[in-house]
């Protein structure tokens, strides 16, 4: 037997609809759509077991439970609450979204603390608890905390570093602010300057005012990333164009080591976006990155990942580079 349900676009809340664009980077969220994108749902109860199976969820108009050849199935609106909760928290964010959206009757599985904490890190509390906001982030349901991570990142380390969320996936972010890196000659007002900057999430960022020797690195544990997740760094900086000197067709070198150990031959690139707009791009926060080099962090080892920005070519000086810093977040996360 085949139970059938479908819900018309008209059922669907806004608030849904705002979460599920919000998660799926602007697509059409119409329930119509979404269940061309949808995955099948499958609730198996096993007789012997009381096992609850979550397997996806079908590519068509509606959510399905079939009869088992041995168990009895039962359908999905008549389970705990507490059961669908279980089952919404072992898909994605993005499933979770459209499971709202395409039946509002999941809506309170879909928002509750059960489901919503599985999406965290583990160690979110310990992190949260590192910002100055950490009281007012953890009265948030979980829900909510997840959006706002994943929207706004969160200073730690006594303002030196960011944490988000990656919002499809809900997979660790960080970006270390200049402070936290290594600059040859930082702390010599003659070659750098530390000012505020209104577009910079930190409150100081490093602005070149000249030096011939450009050495810049930053690095991270890989236990405090997301396991079995491919992560690249970026260098987000600025290029003051009318005082730039030494970064117009020439490039630097950009490198990622992980225990001291080269992971790839050294990237050479120019950080004036004229030059070289396919590796230079604008973030939509006022700033530009250009990507540094990648590493698979496989099972979360307690190694140090190294980046560094450098170029050492003494027969011209450099000025006009501003570092906010370096992001570490997850790449080629499915859309």
């Amino acid at each position: 037997m085949v139970l059938e349900k479908k819900c018309a676009d008209d059922d669907v809340s806004e608030e849904d609809k705002k979460q599920l664009t919000e998660v799926l980077g602007g697509k059409d969220i119409r329930p119509s759509l979404c269940y061309e994108e949808a995955s099948e749902i499958r609730i198996v109860v096993k007789r012997a077991e009381t096992d609850l199976a979550f397997e996806s969820i079908q590519k068509s108009s509606y959510i399905h439970t079939e009869r088992h050849r041995s168990s009895p199935f039962i359908a999905w609106w008549i389970l705990p609450e507490v059961c669908l909760s279980l089952i919404i928290s072992l898909t994605s964010p993005a499933d979770a979204c459209r499971s709202a959206t395409v039946c509002p009757a999941l809506r309170s599985a879909v928002d509750s603390d059960a489901a919503w904490e599985k999406f965290l890190p583990r160690d979110y509390r310990s992190i949260i608890l590192e910002s100055l906001s950490s009281s007012s982030l953890l009265s948030l349901g979980k829900k909510d905390l997840y959006f706002h991570l994943s929207s706004h990142p969160i200073l730690i380390q006594n303002g030196t570093m960011s944490f988000q969320l990656e919002k499809r996936s809900g997979k660790k972010c960080y970006m270390l602010g200049a402070r936290a890196l290594s600059i040859i000659w930082g702390h010599t007002p003659a070659y750098w300057t530390w000012k505020s900057q209104p577009d910079s999430r930190f409150p100081e960022v490093a602005e070149l005012k000249l030096v011939w020797w450009l050495d810049v690195k930053g690095k991270i544990e890989t236990r405090i990333l997301s396991p079995n997740t491919n992560y690249a760094a970026y260098l987000v900086f600025k290029l003051k164009y009318r005082h730039t000197i030494g970064f117009r067709r020439r490039t630097v070198g950009l490198n990622v080591d992980i225990d001291g150990i080269t992971l790839r031959e050294e990237r050479r690139v120019s950080l004036d976006s004229r030059d070289e707009p396919e590796y230079v791009r604008e973030r939509g926060d006022e700033w530009m990155e250009v990507e540094m080099g990648e590493y698979f962090n496989e099972n979360g080892y307690d190694e140090t990942v190294e980046f560094s920005l450098k170029e050492i070519d003494t027969s011209y000086h450099k000025r006009g580079l501003i570092i906010e810093g370096i992001e570490i977040r997850p790449k080629d996360i499915g859309s």
